[in-house]
């Protein structure tokens, strides 16, 4: 039950060398590409998920995801001119060999966000990587004045300032992912941050993201980008 079979027939004929069987690939197509969704069933999936039950997942929170997942951006496609895209998808093949928190993480990296356990209400939830929005705030909302307005009367503790570290600051970024314009080999994606965003005697560093669940180069960039920046 709920099992894939691929079954194949050989007949073998010594004259023109066909006594083996030679390497076989399939390719495995699932209609769930949103984040969200992929998210929630891979918590919920006793076969080959994590098998957590419904009521200790934020569905609110996952809902949110596949909504700002489904925004268009906007790119160059090659050959140039403009085209849109949606911002996240899900096109890939988990190991379930992995455990289940490994898949995870796996999951909400390909959508810039991040698995979290929320012990108020004993559920799985996600934070998304975005900018803040002022009408999500508490009531009254939080402006962005006052979001970044740090004083003695929000302040606990002592402040400490600590100098950067040029040989742990990333300004160039290496993706890999399985490409489907090339059956899913290994593509890349190099990012450089421009010289005059690069602070003086930088050292070069590269940071080195795989993205097993991401088959195209433009979500691969796009979260590269992100990611370095």
């Amino acid at each position: 039950k709920n099992q894939s079979f691929l079954t194949v027939q050989v007949i073998y004929d010594k004259e023109i060398n066909l006594v083996g069987l030679e390497q076989i690939t399939a390719a495995v197509i699932n209609s769930l590409k949103d984040p969200g969704g992929v998210a929630y069933d891979y918590l919920t999936n006793e076969r080959y998920g994590c098998a957590v039950p419904s009521a200790q997942i934020d569905s609110v929170a996952l809902q949110n995801l596949s909504a700002y997942s489904a925004q268009l951006i906007t790119y160059t496609p090659v050959g140039g001119g403009s085209a849109t895209r949606n911002r996240f998808e899900i096109n890939g093949t988990l190991d379930t060999a992995q455990d289940c928190f490994q898949n995870l993480q796996t999951i909400f990296d390909s959508c810039d966000s991040w698995l979290q356990w929320n012990e108020a209400n004993a559920t799985w939830s996600c934070v998304i990587n975005k900018a803040y929005d002022q009408s999500a705030g508490t009531i009254p909302a939080l402006t962005l004045n006052q979001l970044f307005n740090i004083d003695d009367t929000n302040v606990i503790g002592s402040i400490n300032l600590n100098p950067i570290d040029l040989n742990s600051t990333y300004n160039s970024v290496e993706i890999s992912y399985p490409d489907n314009a090339v059956y899913d080999q290994a593509s890349y994606v190099y990012i450089n941050l421009d010289p005059e965003d690069k602070n003086p005697n930088e050292p070069d560093n590269v940071l080195l993201l795989s993205l097993p669940l991401i088959n195209n180069a433009v979500q691969a960039g796009y979260i590269g980008t992100r990611r370095l920046i």
